[in-house]
């Protein structure tokens, strides 16, 4: 019989329970679910990003959030679990500090209408001006190599590399730009995620056809010019018009 009251036996006894406790699915999420990053998709995207969703007090006047969000697929070697520590770690300097996974493997929608090439780090900075200025909101992308493992990201983080990138305005942004805020976003990326299952080859010849049919309507045949030269020729052109 092992004798549990000597100091080795209760200190082989304390680790084991310790392994336990930290394993269990319930210290788990008990530790996790405070801090887990949402998860983004066409139903949710625009309560999570909305420019208002910045935690603020009624005495703030000025609050400037950051919002984080990795853009992964089913290949990618980031593990997200990784990048929620990192955030977290980040979250001491700045308690403003949120994040979210973009997985495209699930919305390929959403990450077509941002024009999102996972891997790729997207930083959202959002500034709340009260009482009387509306809230302002600065995208940046920040596309990631295969290789890049978590600490590059903690280096983008902590070193504020990010401000070098520049801010993304163009014609598809879904608040400002000139189609993405009246839904252009969302439709090029039902576009694009349906065209991306034909075949490159297929494209190519669709629209070179399509090339030539055009040009075919703005310039006559030069086949058909010769033969109408054949019956009338160019020289006899200027007979007839003297006639008339």
């Amino acid at each position: 019989m092992v004798a549990f009251h000597s100091p080795a036996a209760r200190h082989a006894l304390s680790f084991f329970f310790g392994v336990c406790l930290l394993t269990s699915p319930l210290f788990v999420a008990a530790t996790t679910e405070k801090s887990a990053c949402q998860h983004l998709s066409l139903s949710n995207w625009t309560s999570i990003l909305d420019p208002w969703n910045v935690p603020t007090t009624p005495s703030e006047q000025q609050v400037q959030g950051q919002l984080w969000v990795l853009a992964i697929s089913e290949n990618d070697m980031i593990n997200e679990v990784a990048f929620t520590q990192a955030v977290n770690d980040n979250q001491q300097t700045n308690s403003n500090n949120q994040c979210a996974i973009l997985d495209c493997s699930h919305s390929p929608i959403l990450c077509y209408s941002w024009l999102i090439n996972p891997p790729s780090l997207m930083h959202i900075h959002r500034a709340v001006h009260r009482p009387l200025q509306p809230p302002s909101t600065e995208w940046r992308r920040i596309p990631l190599d295969e290789n890049n493992t978590i600490s590059d990201i903690e280096h983008i983080l902590t070193m504020s590399s990010w401000t070098d990138v520049p801010v993304w305005d163009g014609f598809l942004h879904p608040y400002n730009g000139a189609l993405g805020q009246y839904g252009g976003g969302y439709i090029w990326g039902i576009i694009a995620y349906y065209t991306s299952f034909i075949p490159n080859w297929l494209l190519i010849l669709g629209g070179t056809l399509l090339v030539r049919r055009l040009l075919s309507k703005i310039q006559p045949d030069e086949p058909m010019m010769t033969a109408a030269y054949r019956v009338v020729p160019p020289e006899n052109l200027n007979k007839f018009n003297k006639r008339d």
